[in-house]
């Protein structure tokens, strides 16, 4: 028996599947969070999730800066530059880590952080 070899898209496309489908159960999480400590830890986790995403973009866009460099081996099927092509892969990857989306999820998780339920 051999081992099962998945590419690179295969495994991030297995896991933002696996997160898209997480996340559509928990659509209705403003009925289900009831104390402030949940909504901190939610809203903690999506800040982890997004980082993350940053992470594995700068990973793609080198990837693309790399293959941009070989661009004289490959083609592309509408008569576009490849290389150029890839640059701006790169160029639009790299702008999710410019993306405000990050710091706004720590600034709505430090707001939360200090709120707790009387008892």
């Amino acid at each position: 028996m051999t081992a099962s070899k998945t590419t690179v898209a295969e495994d991030l496309h297995t896991i933002a599947d696996t997160l898209t489908h997480t996340l559509g159960h928990s659509t209705d999480a403003a009925s289900r969070i009831k104390q402030p400590g949940d909504l901190y830890a939610a809203i903690g986790a999506m800040e982890d999730a997004f980082g993350g995403l940053t992470r594995v973009a700068e990973s793609l866009a080198r990837a693309a800066d790399n293959l941009a460099e070989d661009g004289d081996s490959l083609y592309s099927t509408d008569g576009d530059v490849p290389a150029e092509l890839l640059r701006e892969a790169a160029s639009a990857l790299r702008a999710l880590q410019r993306s405000t989306t990050v710091d706004d999820l720590r600034t709505a998780h430090s707001h939360v952080a200090s709120i707790g339920r009387r008892t």
